[in-house]
């Protein structure tokens, strides 16, 4: 089993448990290591995510991922983003929307600070001290939460 395909085939069957706990999905990544396959979800919540909200979701998880891939040979690893977390596309921009961003746009040798306003395809908007603007994901050579 290719497991780039695993993953794309994987987050329709977990996304759904995790979103009506409360959480949503930042990435997912499974790897094979021995015969053994390794899961790992990053999950973010709007009130964080406790050490107990990993292992509650763990709980809830494993029997599906077992189901699923048709083994019980799984390491599965549930965590936070944590605070500095280098946002890697579109889609982690809209995760984290309304949260403290600094980034590097192509024309700034400088961090640039604010805040995640919206995102979709195109771009993001980050509200700044000198009011709101949008970028292109082209435009930002690096960004993370701060």
């Amino acid at each position: 089993m290719v497991y780039e395909e695993l993953e794309d085939r994987l987050l329709p069957v977990v996304e759904p448990v995790v979103q009506g706990m409360g959480f949503r999905i930042v990435s997912l990544k499974s790897w094979t290591k021995r015969e053994t396959l390794h899961v790992h979800l990053t999950l973010h919540g709007t009130e964080g995510v406790s050490l107990q909200d990993c292992a509650t979701i763990y709980r809830t998880l494993v029997p599906r991922i077992e189901v699923f891939a048709g083994t019980t040979d799984l390491h599965v690893e549930v965590s936070s983003p944590g605070i500095n977390r280098i946002l890697k596309n579109g889609r982690e921009f809209e995760i984290f929307e309304g949260k403290p961003v600094m980034f590097l746009h192509k024309e700034n040798e400088d961090w640039v600070k604010g805040t995640i306003d919206a995102s979709d395809a195109g771009g993001t908007t980050i509200v700044m001290q000198e009011g709101k603007r949008k970028f292109t994901y082209e435009e930002i050579i690096k960004a993370k939460l701060f």
